[in-house]
């Protein structure tokens, strides 16, 4: 099998004037995104079980024609070819249980693949000490120099992916928040935006009261009760509905 990677798709000349055309190109090549997306899924599956890190899902998607056409047309000014430099073509989502294993998540991350750390981000490094609100890191990466010329594992080396990795409470309020934000940051009321505030602040405090209940307990089977507790909850919260990366 052959996928053409982010450099090999043909383009056409120009960006702004012609997105219907790259959105052309993106769909003869959109099934190769497509196994590359469920490679990515089984390999992080299998990573994270081999690092003794349970989390609550793993989704995977090869960006839509249609997103792909919206944002070209949206940021087409950006690129000179979008198929080269939008990073989420093909994208993960990574929900975990705890705030710490994020973190661990993200080690395994830059252990595994080459990440890019120029168009990587964590959102929590964005806001400003009274915001509260959005929190998960983004990693755009590559296959990592151990896998890229395996035979399996070649054909997708050039391509470029993104992996979210957020806990069920961020992904609960990145949900809310996708449902009530308006287009654009400025045409959020004030007093819609103090309330999406003081509602993400409350998932930060629940996502570090749940961390915190799970080491408080002096004896095993109290943290084993109290990560029965937490687990019910997040899996409470996280709906299928919004599982894939957008």
């Amino acid at each position: 099998m052959q996928i053409a990677s982010n450099s090999d798709v043909g383009e056409p000349e120009a960006t702004a004037a012609q997105p219907h055309q790259w959105e052309e190109s993106y769909r003869r090549h959109l099934s190769r995104y497509e196994d590359f997306t469920n490679h990515l899924r089984d390999l992080l599956e299998d990573l994270l079980k081999n690092a003794n890190i349970d989390v609550i899902q793993i989704d995977g998607r090869a960006k839509s024609a249609e997103s792909f056409a919206e944002k070209v047309r949206r940021k087409g000014a950006q690129y000179d070819d979008p198929l080269r430099q939008v990073t989420d073509l093909v994208g993960l989502r990574v929900i975990t249980y705890y705030l710490e294993d994020v973190s661990r998540v993200g080690d395994l991350v830059r252990d595994e693949f080459a990440v890019d750390p120029v168009n990587s981000v964590d959102k929590a490094d964005m806001a400003t000490p009274e915001q509260f609100g959005y929190r998960s890191v983004h990693y755009v990466a590559t296959l990592g120099p151990n896998r890229r010329d395996l035979a399996e594992w070649a054909p997708f080396r050039s391509v470029r992916f993104e992996v979210q990795v957020r806990t069920s409470f961020q992904h609960a309020w990145a949900a809310v928040d996708h449902k009530l934000r308006y287009k654009t940051a400025k045409d959020v009321p004030n007093d819609l935006k103090r309330r999406l505030y003081r509602l993400g602040a409350l998932f930060e405090l629940a996502d570090e009261q749940f961390s915190e209940l799970r080491d408080a307990s002096p004896t095993e089977s109290g943290r084993a009760t109290a990560v029965r507790c937490g687990r019910g909850i997040s899996e409470r919260l996280w709906t299928p509905s919004h599982s894939r990366p957008t």
